[in-house]
């Protein structure tokens, strides 16, 4: 074992304390040498550039325009203006040896002085002064800069100044320094150890950072990062200050503020954190010319900014200062802390982070590897070498350990290692665990909004801060949140506007509170309370006037369970808002996870060859292995191969890093660049359009260039025209997952210039530019130079640059493919073959490998089933190899192609013609975005016609629309080619394998003069196209479309594409099916051996079924191969009634009224004054062409259907259908018009493309009476999925005599079963599952066949008359709740056609009074509702009751005919109305159980049952409901079925001892067999019980509606029938509450419209809620139930008004629904008197394994329940099972047991069900809106608060709701004003009441009653004067079912809340 020695050095940091005083210290001053001027001495050459950009930059803040006169020009007007030191000249910059500065002193070297001086050895400082003489007034100018250098040899610099003016200073650099660094980093990086020690060292004291001066921030990449944080910040003041920003842009705006304000609230400043690196931005701006800007680092993590500046303002001098502190995280490297000042002032401090820490387990082995020397390598490599030798020769070793043994040796050295390794770290963490309370410093930060330390805490606090403001009722829409917020707090300084969130996340839980009024002259304290406790404290005194006041605050929080205590930590803002974080412990891994990353990636592909070779060998010593230890388990297999596979990917590894290391010599190469067409409409370019879009949007936005009048980029070339620099060139960078883009603008250097795309090494692209332009006699040259560095996994000899026709650069470097995940082997097995050959030969040789596999599996007995497993896999890797190597062969045989010509099709109009429907939409918008770049606007006209127009005007590739759509079947390009083709020529060409060419040309004659005009167009197409089959087709009006049809998806690796799916039609053809199933089913029995396991019997029936399904399809692709020849063929038109009528064309009309509405959109038509049906029939009147002809096409998963309006063609002319060929319709039709002497003809044609999966001999049309065509074209059902069988087992019957037979037979066949299980004992439990999944296909079989004759002979049916029967009024009727709604729909739908609103009255009023005017078709409601029960039909037909008939009839199965007709005499006059409908009914319903009711006001519904859901494929429908009401009857009847059952079973059990463990599915027939029997009783006691007469029901008094949690359900439902009812009477709610209103409504108005009435039905219980408030007091309210499933609710009352009696009532009657118990129904009012009827439903007991039968009985006002643990009057698998294995009991035993059992339990119920109290103890905590313990139950008590406040109509405007409920209960203390609330979750249900009048001197008692009920009580008494009085509450609630009694709590906080919490069951 190997030793690996590690060497620490430690650096010495020695403190050093400067203090520099500038009046005490003698500055050195430099000799200033003169030239001559700088734009002539070629001196200064270098400097120029510089110059002219701090020019630009004084200019640009001025805003000074250069049109007229040059930059120079303006700037020296400009100084002699106004000479100040914001508008001079100065620039810093730097290269790898000098620091240089230039400065503009031309005002001062005149009559002045202009001094150049070193202070200290970092700073350098430039002096001038100069006095002027204007007129009699002498001024004096001044300026000072002060520049900072780290790195400069200040003896060595120099000064030059030009004769006119301009000062250049150059300071060498120390060459030593960056050596320095280079070691220092080194060492840094070293070992952990190094770091760890230099860390302890904390005797570091404050240093002052060297500043480095960069260029514009804005356009120096340097801050590229830093620009967006800082904008937000610049931002944010001028949000703060409420600076607008429309005229200037944002930067401007705040520099025009800092100006006006130098202060610190608007100095923007922020942090930007990341993974990497931590950064403080700070604009600095106003102290660096003349004043000092300083950074100091103050221990390990405290930075502080530091700035000062004095101002001369006439006579007055100013100084300004900031100071700024920041603290650094934890991760920072401190000693690498830089800061770097933009040339404008923008200072950026960057703390570089700590590479994050491994997790526990990890073992971090880098494989990329960067150094600078070649020795460092080799010793890097020889050390890693020896490590893994050591491995390797540990592993050889030990090679007869286990695989798991060894994987336990290696996580117990890696566990060593990392426990070495975390020693010294515990041991200092270990000292500090014993801690009582303490108190957390608090740290400060920056501001909250602007400090990134508080980034994830804003968004909580400004929801707590929202919250707060929501509770005082304050808004706020003329300030912001904060504001108004601050506002409040200064108003009102409590606990309840203190904003305070909790924010938790996966890393951390955060406390976030605000304390900004405690921290100015308070006091904030934050301490721990034990482990999770956190207790926050604050006070301060205030001093108003004489008055001094105290506040304070208390909070406490307490921490999850998985929060790391100690590193709980508090920092503050600087504007007071405090967070608190504890970091929660890291996840567990799950047992047997290991952390290994084995990622492996290779460029080269000889090494991926290598690797594969040594790869196999391993795999190859695997096999061998395996093949000569049979008897090793497949698991320990696995493990080895693990272990293998680690150690190829090792020796991977390291020759991956011996050939990375020795190819890294590389040399530039220049690429050659492609040319292709133009940049936005060649598809090349396609990808890349978008990020040169925004690359361009960004240059017109840093440029301030509005592009309102042309578009964008018209914009950017005149913007380029002006101004050609590399600020204003678009270029930018895209990436995905393929590929990795640099996208540049060349435009301006390809014509007359140059470009070059170099590569530099592996990695960095290098992009040149330089053209000449001649301006006059001027000679200027531009040039460009940009340098990227690529992506680590490119393809470096991949690269590749193209350049557009309009010169746009792409250089694409694809990346490398990614890497397979360890262990992962990539075969796919995909098989796709086109002949059904092929398709043969495969078949044949799966079937030859299977037979060898099933050999195989037969030889070896007693080899595990997982073995086979692997040796059919191995089996079917090498068929796909095979077939993989056949594959690739034919694809390189077809690889040689060359150009080819598209032939063209035409086909019809592009909007009409069907074909093209899917290339509609891409066109469209390819023709708006030209419009859109054309600035073409479309008010006046349609975008067609406009596009039409611009071509014509402007024919160019720019105007010319063009697209691209793709999907998954195929890719479609879309190109307009109308102005080519009439005179001209189109050609399309397929250029190689996947690239398509158009071209286009035409001459035009224009008088005498000859125009030519052309385009080329080229397209790259998807890789998985078929390229054989690329088509082009254009249409009449000249859109060409180039389809390429997709490749199939391929399979996933593992998938065998066989689709088991068959579908026949014939009886005969299922009786085949079901003999050839048959057959391959017994060969399969007769084959098996009876010591096979059960998995190999499944995989031969799994051959067997492909075998049979194979032969299948074959002859079904025969059949199809031999129907394909067919001829055109014309179909027949059947006429109906009118299409918005009837109902045949209900799926019709929406898509009909859509293309209606289309076609009057496109015609620029209106439909505000008349409907949209009318407007579109004048338009066809006068003009009747095919562009306003309605037309659509509606697809669904049942059929296809098209819409054609013909209603101008089929009076006097003539429409024809036809089908040519197998799926195109031909839809024509024609007419001659007689107007005057003239005769025109109109005619129309349009052809549809019918989907391929539709049944094309089923094809019908249809015309509606109005002329509406409809084409319907049904679907083949859909296939099966591979692998599914359809057989139905669903098996309905309506005759008792059919039940016996069935029942019979499945006797026989479970018999048959129980026998071949007997004789073959050793088989399988699966194979006996097999035999009865057999025989009940059988059975379903041959039940299906007699289900269908006996259809068949029952078709023959004549018309009937449907009886109407009468019912009450539609509204009120429960009988039609279902079908108000729709009807309400159908009314609205009406009016709304009728253009008739409803504001003055409601809907059903001006219905009403439409259908008195206008009795027609048009104005009748009529609607259909469907659900899963019922189909119903509702029609108006009121008009046509009273002197008139309706008739209803059922013609056929399916169609309902209503028709109603009347005589009116008005007058002396008589005329007659009518209507007939027409409906089909759905084909699944019970057409002999139709019936029809009308309501009293003349609403006829027609109700179609419909059949019962068909059962899923297996499932048998056994129900074992059993209700009784007789406590004899049910222990009886449950007794002797149970004794039946099991003496049955143990009979059974018995004889068949042998048989394996689910042989006891059997006995699950026997248990079926015994609920048919139980059922068939309980059906004859049903039947013979339906004769009960009517019963009233007790009434129930309980608590308030609102307040008592009986009603809690019941509340939203009748608060909308509330809101529904003041609706209706048009009655608004906005100044009072909606029950106030609804209670004054009945007051006036007292008759059963105005009376709120819902139904709320459930899972559990059905109810009916009627307010009868205005009838219990005096009055009488009566319940009954009629029947089984009535309820009939009476009410009656006398009012005396005066000498009148007035007397009113209200009847309603309710059918319940069928699923409810009928004994159990209940009937409660609360005190206000709201009647609620409760109606519990039956238990859904098909899905029980256990049933219990309620036995209830009432003794002592207590209800007993005794359960019977038993499936309904069966018994469970469990007590089958206990059977089995006790054989030796007998039946007596047995029946003691269970008797005892049942005992035992009644018992047990019967002591535990006696009413019994117990009283909680009531705990006390915090307040209650500071304890957290309280905080789930806020939120409901503030909504019971408010709803009392409602009710008792406080207004809650001025001052908070708590402080405004507090005043209501002092000056009104009773219940009604009490606030309580209930809230229920998942994990508890919380009563929550408020107390507070209570506590204090009275008493509050919390009990349990009977287990469920919670019984609250409060008594007080008090003193007000000589009167005492009392007062108490009393509150009962009923908890759930599902909670643990034992676990109820009640809790008060400190301000009177109580809270009684009652946790669920799990």
């Amino acid at each position: 074992m190997s030793t690996v020695s590690k060497t620490t050095t430690t650096r010495k940091v020695t403190k050093t304390t400067t203090t520099t005083t500038t009046e005490s210290c003698e500055s050195p001053q430099i000799t200033i040498e003169k030239r001559g001027d700088f734009f002539n001495d070629s001196f200064f050459e270098d400097r120029r550039q510089d110059y002219q950009v701090a020019v630009k930059e004084v200019l640009s803040k001025y805003g000074s325009q250069t049109s007229n006169t040059d930059e120079l020009t303006n700037y020296r007007d400009l100084r002699t203006r106004d000479l100040k030191e914001e508008n001079q000249a100065v620039r810093s910059t730097q290269d790898d040896n000098f620091h240089k500065i230039v400065i503009d002193v031309q005002d001062f070297i005149v009559g002045g002085e202009v001094n150049v001086k070193t202070v200290d050895e970092q700073r350098v400082v430039i002096e001038g002064h100069v006095q002027k003489q204007e007129g009699g007034t002498t001024s004096s100018k001044s300026f000072m800069k002060t520049f900072i250098f780290s790195d400069a040899e200040m003896e060595e610099i120099y000064s030059v100044m030009s004769s006119d003016g301009i000062l250049t200073v150059t300071i060498p650099k120390k060459q030593q320094l960056q050596q320095i660094v280079n070691v220092e980093r080194k060492i840094t990086t070293t070992t952990q150890q190094t770091q760890n020690t230099s860390a302890t060292s904390s005797l570091t004291g404050d240093r002052n950072l060297s500043i480095t001066q960069k260029g514009n921030f804005f356009d120096d990449s340097f801050f590229e990062d830093a620009r967006q944080p800082f904008q937000e910040a610049v931002k944010d003041v001028l949000q703060k200050s409420n600076e607008a920003t429309s005229q200037t842009d944002v930067i401007t705006t705040y520099r025009n503020l800092r100006q006006r304000e130098l202060k610190d609230e608007t100095q923007a400043a922020t942090v930007s954190d990341d993974q990497k690196q931590h950064k403080i931005i700070v604009d600095v701006q106003d102290f660096i010319n003349g004043g000092e800007v300083i950074v100091k680092t103050v221990g390990e993590r405290e930075v502080v900014i530091e700035g000062s500046i004095k101002k001369q303002e006439g006579n007055k001098t100013s100084s300004k200062s900031f100071r700024k502190s920041y603290t650094l995280p934890e991760d920072i490297v401190c000693e690498e802390v830089t800061s770097v000042v933009s040339a404008d002032g923008v200072l950026t401090i960057t703390a570089p982070k700590k590479p994050r820490a491994l997790m526990p387990g990890e073992v971090n082995v880098p494989l990329a590897i960067q150094q600078t020397d070649a020795n460092k390598l080799a010793l890097t490599a020889n050390t890693t070498n020896t490590a893994l030798q050591s491995v390797n020769q540990t592993s050889t070793n030990q090679s007869q350990l286990t695989s798991q043994e060894t994987q336990q040796n290696v996580t117990s050295v890696q566990k060593k290692v990392t426990t070495v390794t975390q020693q010294s770290q515990v041991s200092s963490d270990n000292t500090s665990c014993i801690s009582s309370d303490k108190s957390l410093c608090i740290t400060k930060k920056g501001d909250f909004f602007n400090d990134s330390f508080f980034e994830d805490a804003r968004k909580p606090f400004q929801e707590a801060v929202r919250d707060v403001l929501q509770k005082s009722n304050i808004t706020t829409t003329q300030s912001d949140e904060i504001t108004s917020y601050r506002d409040l707090r200064q108003r009102d300084l409590k606990e309840e506007t203190q904003a305070a969130t909790v924010s938790d996340e996966t890393h951390q839980q955060k406390i976030i509170v605000d304390v900004q009024d405690f921290i100015n002259g308070g006091e904030v304290i934050v301490k721990t309370v034990g482990e999770r406790e956190v207790l926050i404290e604050g006070s301060i005194k205030k001093q108003e006037g004489n008055t001094t006041s105290s506040k304070s605050f208390r909070k406490r929080y307490v921490l999850p369970e998985d929060i790391i205590s100690e590193s709980v930590t508090s920092v503050v803002s600087s504007d007071g808002v405090l967070t608190i974080t504890a970091p929660k412990k890291p996840k567990a891994l799950l047992p047997g996870e290991v952390n290994i990353p084995m990622a492996i990636q290779q460029a080269d592909i000889n090494k991926q060859a290598v690797t594969a070779n040594t790869t196999d060998t391993a795999l190859q010593s695997v096999t061998q292995t395996s093949t000569n230890e049979n008897q090793i388990a497949a698991q320990e297999t696995q493990q080895n191969v693990t272990t293998v596979q680690k150690k190829v990917t090792t020796v991977t590894q390291q020759a991956q890093v011996t050939s990375d290391n020795t190819s890294t010599v590389s040399s530039d190469k220049s690429l050659c660049i492609t040319k292709k067409g133009d940049f936005f409409n060649d598809s090349f370019f396609e990808d890349a359009r978008k990020p040169f879009q925004e690359a361009v949007r960004d240059v017109l936005q840093k440029s301030n260039i509005t592009t309102t009048q042309t578009d964008e980029l018209t914009s950017y070339r005149n913007l380029r025209q002006q101004d050609l620099k590399e600020e204003t060139q678009a270029a930018t960078i895209s990436d995905d997952q393929q590929c990795h883009k640099i996208i540049v603008d060349v435009q301006d250097f390809i014509d007359g210039g140059e470009v070059v795309v170099k590569t530099v090494g592996e990695r960095e692209v290098l992009i040149e530019g330089s053209i000449k332009k001649q301006v006059g006699n001027t000679t200027s040259s531009k040039s460009f130079c940009k340098r990227y560095v690529l992506p680590e996994d490119i393809i470096v000899e991949s690269v590749d640059s193209v350049v557009s026709s309009d010169g746009v650069l792409t250089i694409i470097a694809p990346r490398k493919p990614k890497a397979l995940m360890p262990g992962a082997v990539n075969v796919p097995l995909a098989i796709q073959q086109s002949d059904i050959n092929k398709q043969i030969n495969i078949s044949d040789t799966t079937d030859r490998a299977l037979q060898s596999v099933t050999q195989t599996s037969t030889n070896e007995n007693q080899v595990a089933s997982q073995e086979t497993q692997q040796n059919i896999n191995t089996m079917q890797k090498k068929v796909t190899t095979v077939t993989q190597q056949t594959q690739i062969t034919a694809d390189n045989m077809s690889n040689v192609s060359s150009d080819r010509s598209l032939c063209i099709t035409k086909k019809g109009d592009f909007f009409n013609d069907s074909f093209f429907e899917d290339a509609r939409k891409p066109f469209q918008e390819a023709v708006r975005d030209v419009l859109q770049k054309s600035n073409v606007t479309t008010t006046q006209t349609d975008e067609l016609t406009s596009y039409r127009n611009l071509r014509q005007q402007d024919l160019k590739e720019e105007t010319q629309a063009a697209t691209v759509s793709d999907d998954q079947q195929h890719h479609k390009i879309i190109v307009d080619v109308q102005d080519f083709i009439d005179g001209g020529e189109v050609v399309v060409k397929t250029v190689g394998e996947r690239e398509v060419v158009i071209e286009g040309s035409i001459k035009k004659q224009e008088g005498n003069t000859s125009s030519s005009k052309s385009f080329r167009k080229r397209y790259v197409l998807p890789e998985d196209i078929i390229s054989e089959s690329v088509d082009s087709v254009v249409s009449s009006d000249g859109v060409l479309t180039i389809i390429a049809p997709k490749k199939p998806r391929a399979s996933m690796p593992g998938e065998v594409n066989i689709p088991l799916a068959i579908q026949q039609s014939d009886v005969n053809k299922q009786a085949i099916a079901a003999n050839t199933t048959d057959t391959a089913l017994q060969t399969v029995m007769s084959t098996n051996e009876n010591q096979n396991v059960a998995q190999e019997t499944q995989q031969n029936v799994t051959t067997v079924q492909k075998k049979v399904m194979t032969v299948t399809q074959q002859t079904q692709v025969t059949a199809d191969n031999t129907s394909t020849v067919s001829s055109d063929r014309s179909l027949c038109i059947t006429k109906k009634g009118d299409f918005f009528n009837d109902s045949f064309f209900e799926d019709a009309r929406k898509p009909f009224q859509e293309a209606v509405r289309d076609v009057l959109q496109k015609s620029k038509i209106t439909t505000t004054q008349t409907d949209e049906l009318t407007s579109y029939r004048n338009l066809r009147q006068q003009d009747l062409k095919e562009e306003t002809q309605a037309a659509t096409v509606s697809d669904d998963q049942q059929c296809h259907k098209i819409i054609v309006d013909v209603q101008d063609f089929i009076n006097g002319g003539e429409v024809v259908v036809k089908t040519v060929g197998e799926r195109e319709v031909v839809i024509e039709g024609s007419i001659k018009k007689q107007e005057g002497n003239t005769t025109s003809s109109k005619s129309f044609r349009k052809r549809y493309v019918l989907p391929e999966d539709i049944v094309s001999e089923s094809v019908n049309s249809v015309v509606s009476s109005d002329g509406v065509l409809t084409i319907i074209a049904p679907k083949k059902p859909k296939a099966l999925m591979p692998g599914e069988i359809s057989v139905p087992l669903a098996i309905q019957q309506t005759d008792a005599n059919k039940q016996v037979i069935t029942t019979n037979t499945t006797d026989t066949a479970v018999q048959s079963v129980q026998r071949t299980s007997t004789d073959e004992k050793q088989i399988a439990s699966q194979d006996i599952q097999q035999n009865v999944t057999s025989v009940q296909k059988k059975v379903s079989t041959v039940t299906q066949q007699k289900h269908v004759t006996s259809d068949n002979t029952s078709c023959v049916s004549s018309d009937k008359s449907l009886c109407i029967t009468k019912k009450g009024d539609f509204f009120i009727d429960s009988f039609f709740e279902d079908a108000r709604k729709p009807f309400q729909e159908a009314v609205r739908d009406v009016l709304q056609k009728s253009n008739i609103t409803t504001s003055q009255t409601d809907e059903l009023t001006s219905y009403r009074d439409l259908r008195q005017r206008e009795l027609k078709e048009e104005t009748q409601a009529a609607t259909v509702s469907d659900d899963n029960r019922q189909h119903k039909i509702i029609v108006d037909v009121q008009d046509f009751l009273n002197g008139g008939e309706v008739i209803v009839k059922t013609v056929g199965e399916r169609e309902i005919v209503i028709e109603g007709s009347i005589k009116i005499q008005e007058g002396n006059k008589t005329s007659s109305k009518s209507f007939l409908k027409r409906y089909i009914l759905p084909e699944d319903i019970i057409s002999e159980s139709v019936d029809s009711v009308v309501s009293s006001d003349g609403v006829l519904t027609i109700i179609a049952p419909k059949k019962p859901t068909a059962l899923m494929p297996g499932e048998a429908q056994v129900s074992v409901a059993v209700q009784q009401t007789n406590l004899n009857k049910q222990l009886d009847t449950a007794l002797n079925k149970t004794d039946v059952a099991l003496h049955s079973i143990n009979q059974t059990s018995t004889n068949q001892t042998s048989s394996a463990s689910q042989e006891t599915q059997q006995h699950v027939t026997i248990q079926k067999k015994v609920s048919t029997v139980t059922q068939q009783s309980h059906v004859t006691s049903d039947s013979t019980s339906d004769t009960s007469s009517d019963r009233s029901l007790c009434i129930t008094k309980k608590g308030d509606f609102f307040h008592d949690s009986f009603f809690e359900d019941a509340r939203k439902p009748f608060q909308e029938a509330v809101r529904d009812v003041l609706q209706k009477s048009n009655v608004s709610s906005s100044q009072t509450d909606e029950i106030t209103t609804y209670r004054n409504l009945r007051q006036t108005d007292l008759k059963e419209e105005t009376q709120a009435i819902a139904i709320s039905d459930g899972q559990e219980q059905h109810k009916i809620i009627v307010d009868v408030m205005d009838f219990i007091n005096g009055g009488e309210v009566t319940v009954k139930t009629v029947g089984e499933r009535e309820v009939v609710i009476e009410g009656s009352i006398k009012k005396q008004e005066g000498n009148k009696t007035s007397s009113k009532s209200f009847r309603k009657r309710y059918i319940l629904p069928e699923d409810i118990q009928p004994d159990s129904v209940t009937s409660v009012v609360s005190s206000d008197g709201v009647l609620t009827i409760n109606a519990p439903k039956k238990r859904d007991v098909s899905q029980q394994k256990e049933h219990f039968i309620p036995i209830t009985y009432q003794q002592a006002d207590v209800t007993k329940q005794v359960h019977l643990t038993a499936s309904g009057n069966t018994v469970t698998q469990s007590s089958n099972q206990s059977s089995i294995s006790q054989k030796e009991v007998s039946v007596q035993e047995k029946q003691q047991n269970i008797s005892i059992e049942k005992s035992v339990t009644a018992v047990a119920q019967q002591s535990s069900n006696v009413a019994s109290e117990r009283t909680l103890i009531i705990t006390r905590k915090g307040e209650f809106f500071s304890d957290t313990y309280f905080e789930d139950a806020r939120k409901p008590f503030q909504s019971a608060v408010q709803d009392v406040l409602l009710k008792a109509k406080e207004d809650t405007s001025k001052t908070n709701i708590i402080a405004t409920y507090r005043n209501l209960r002092e000056r009104n203390l009773r219940e009604e004003t009490q606030a309580a609330a209930v809230r229920d979750d998942q994990q508890q249900h919380k009563i929550i009441v408020d107390v507070k009048d209570f506590i204090t001197g009275g008493t509050v008692s919390v009990k349990i009653v009977n287990s469920r009920e919670v019984l609250i009580e409060g008594k007080v008494t008090k003193q007000e004067g000589n009167t005492t009085s009392s007062k108490s509450f009393r509150k009962r609630y009923v908890l759930p079912e599902d909670i643990q009694e034992e676990s109820v709590t009640s809790v008060v906080s400190s301000d009177g809340i109580l809270t009684v919490v009652a946790t669920k069951k799990l």
